[in-house]
């Protein structure tokens, strides 16, 4: 959609993804280049970024990590999303070794009550 509108008002537009990455548990990410110069690479080279768009608050500190810089700007969702092994019980902070803060599978609250 972005692309899309940036197309329209004249920028050139190279979009780089890397897919399938969430069937084994990785971030799926997407590099929206726009120019108005020709077209570029679709990889953002690293420290580059002008801004950042996530849809989780890790994900965007991953991202700025690498692509991050003194002048990017960032949007990213506000609300806690809970990874499947907190929300399944299996490991309360979404850590891979289970240790650490949050409900174990012997501590959900009985909904019954």
């Amino acid at each position: 959609m972005v692309g899309d509108m940036l197309c329209c008002q004249g920028f050139d537009i190279t979009i780089g993804e890397i897919f399938g990455a969430s069937l084994r548990g990785w971030s799926v990410t997407s590099h929206l280049r726009v120019s108005r110069k020709g077209s570029c690479s679709p990889q953002i080279p690293m420290g580059r970024a002008n801004m950042v768009v996530a849809l989780e608050q890790i994900e965007a500190l991953r991202a700025l990590k690498h692509y991050g810089n003194p002048d990017i700007k960032g949007i990213t969702n506000m609300r806690p999303v809970r990874f499947i092994g907190v929300i399944s019980g299996g490991n309360g902070d979404g850590t891979c070794d289970g240790e650490g803060p949050g409900l174990g599978p012997d501590e959900v609250p009985d909904s019954s009550a």
